[in-house]
């Protein structure tokens, strides 16, 4: 991969494909600042350091066609009854994702499920974590429940039938672990 090739965060194009980066000399480039947010600032500068870490970034502000260009691009230039029209045109994945435990992606998440939902919007979450099961340890049943969207009896109970189900799934390959020794042996 090259430097021109890292993702700019949000737009999911290449900053080659955006045609916001400029190599200054053999270490520096000169990148569009389109968001003028750090935290992407930094990913793309860690993201550039990770290929050569003698790289620097130097951003800047667009100008406003440049800016005009990058939006029409991404499909950012439309108004707000354009998007709405075109979200109901078929089915659409919404992702949420962040590096970063504790930003609010579930909340986010749940609030746009219910939002769609209000509006008559078939909805469905998946909560992917890598090496996990679901993982109810971060709910705690004494907690008032986020968005009143379980009740307390309710929040338990799955607590409970999820940890069933995980000592159930770690019994049986328990048993298949013995029992493939156990086949090996004779």
């Amino acid at each position: 991969m090259s430097i021109e090739e890292i993702i700019y965060p949000g737009f999911n194009k290449s900053l080659s494909e955006l045609n916001c980066i400029k190599k200054i000399n053999n270490n520096l480039y000169e990148v569009l600042d389109f968001t003028d947010i750090e935290w992407v600032r930094s990913a793309l500068s860690e993201s550039a350091v990770a290929l050569d870490k003698d790289v620097k970034f130097e951003f800047k502000e667009p100008s406003a066609d440049q800016l005009d260009r990058i939006l029409s691009q991404v499909g950012a230039d439309k108004t707000p009854d354009q998007v709405k029209d075109a979200f109901n045109d078929g089915k659409r994945v919404i992702g949420i994702s962040s590096g970063k435990g504790g930003v609010g992606k579930s909340t986010v998440t749940a609030l746009l499920a219910l939002a769609y939902a209000s509006k008559g919007k078939k909805v469905g979450i998946v909560d992917v974590r890598n090496k996990s099961y679901w993982n109810y340890n971060n709910l705690n049943p004494k907690d008032p429940v986020a968005l009143n969207l379980f009740s307390q009896k309710d929040l338990l109970q799955a607590l409970e039938k999820a940890e069933r189900r995980i000592k159930r799934e770690k019994k049986e390959k328990e048993k298949a672990k013995q029992l493939k020794e156990i086949s090996n042996i004779e």
